[in-house]
């Protein structure tokens, strides 16, 4: 055969097989990072956020709590799924916010409660932009002024959204003043009733690396009279306080309760102890270095 009219013949065919919708050319979509904010309606890459999970899921577009999720969605079963996903108004228009990656067992999802989860975070459908003053619509300026130009921002870093970022490895120190004590919420580590001294409040870098990646709960508790009658005890488990109503010391173990539960038990404790306390976001991450800058040496 004439390799020219084998050539034009394949051409043809491919032009034809692409606009009777019987074969695609191959595109990239947009590589979704973790915690990327996507648009409904978005075809996406998202071979870097999801695996190995099965599943995202979806708890009301807020933070993943101890309910199951509202909605469980299976991810592709083929590889080509995850490299051409995409954002189903069907499925996401009702459901803005926050998406986690997790697998499921017996119709619950499945997780690790310290680790950062997060896939996505999903906004509403795109909105067409204004066409530019020098492509379409020249109307919308004088044809004689001229043309503004807008210049390029660059890209901002990272907002994290914690009172206190740290990194494991790092310790923690906290100045105050006055008499102060420092706790620390998260399931699978916990650090209780760090006492000020000298209005310093230092929690080691081995203490940190007790907590894994993940948010956490920290409470500053002040004393209002210098010290405090609530303490946590070790040995047993608990965390004790002194009722000046009953004039009884109060008892309540920790054992087995949440994060959750023993916060909002130290919120009830505090005011009857006569003391004043302030919740903050702790972000723990493991270390990462970034490079900004090569230089060649000659």
């Amino acid at each position: 055969m004439n390799w020219k009219w084998f050539i034009i013949f394949l051409l043809a065919a491919i032009i034809l097989s692409i606009g009777l919708g019987v074969w695609h050319p191959v595109k990239a979509y947009y590589y979704v990072q973790q915690g990327d904010t996507v648009y409904v309606g978005d075809h996406l890459d998202i071979s870097g956020v999801t695996p190995p999970y099965d599943y995202l899921a979806y708890w009301d577009g807020f933070d993943m709590y101890e309910g199951n999720a509202s909605y469980l969605l299976a991810l592709p079963s083929t590889d080509a799924g995850y490299y051409n996903f995409t954002l189903t108004p069907e499925i996401f228009e009702n459901r803005l916010g926050n998406w986690y990656r997790v697998n499921v067992l017996n119709g619950y999802a499945v997780y690790e409660p310290n680790g950062n989860n997060l896939a996505f975070v999903v906004r509403p459908e795109r909105k067409t932009p204004l066409p530019l003053p020098n492509e379409t619509n020249t109307s919308l300026q004088n044809p004689n002024q001229t043309p503004i130009v807008l210049l390029k921002q660059p890209v901002l870093p990272i907002r994290h959204v914690s009172d206190y970022l740290i990194a494991r490895g790092d310790g923690l120190k906290l100045s105050f003043n006055g008499s102060t004590s420092v706790w620390v919420f998260g399931t699978g580590g916990s650090l209780l009733d760090y006492q000020a001294f000298n209005g310093t409040v230092d929690i080691t870098p081995k203490a940190i690396n007790t907590l894994q990646p993940g948010n956490y709960k920290i409470l500053i508790q002040s004393h209002t009279n210098g010290t405090s009658t609530v303490r946590y005890n070790a040995p047993t488990g608990s965390i004790q306080w002194f009722d000046p109503g009953t004039f009884t010391i109060q008892e309540y173990s920790i054992i087995d309760q949440t994060p959750e539960n023993i916060l909002q038990k130290l919120e009830e404790v505090f005011p009857v102890a006569g003391d004043t306390y302030m919740v903050f976001n702790l972000e723990v991450q493991d270390p990462t270095i970034s490079i900004d800058e090569i230089d060649v040496l000659n």
